[in-house]
């Protein structure tokens, strides 16, 4: 559960505070910056795990503007999992597809995919269901746009 940010002026890093949760294992995160706004925003969201403690650990995110401020609570998926791959659109929402719901990694593969109803740096957006895909998407699988 711990993170930390690198400086890579000083190559020092500076230990931030701890995860909410356990993403140690199976997770998904993506890095976004949004260089259109006033003030340039830059979101760290890491979502999905598993672990023994909590089988399907939940979303959170780290604004990357202040991030000794902390990890905050990011909008759940409709469906937990883990194994997912999340991708950013063009338009800045962000796209989960596939992953298993199993107590362990790879059992209970899920065919639903989700988007997020605003742009990553959005906090309080929703994700919808979309359409599913045909194949299991999983563990060492990617999405790409």
């Amino acid at each position: 559960a711990s993170s930390f940010l690198f400086d890579p002026q000083s190559t020092q890093w500076t230990q931030l505070p701890a995860m909410r949760g356990p993403h140690d294992y199976l997770g998904n995160g993506i890095s976004y910056t949004d260089a259109s706004a006033a003030v340039m925003k830059q979101v760290v969201m890491v979502a999905g795990g598993h672990d023994e403690r909590n089988p399907l650990a939940g979303n959170e995110w780290l604004d990357g503007s202040n991030p000794a401020a902390g990890w905050r609570p990011y909008p759940l998926w409709q469906t937990a999992r883990h194994n997912a791959n999340t991708v950013i659109l063009p338009d800045g929402k962000l796209l989960t597809a596939g992953g298993n719901r199993g107590l362990y990694g790879y059992e209970n593969p899920l065919l639903d995919t989700e988007m997020y109803s605003a742009q990553a740096s959005a906090t309080d957006g929703t994700w919808l269901k979309m359409a599913p895909h045909a194949i299991q998407a999983a563990y060492h699988s990617t999405a790409i746009l």
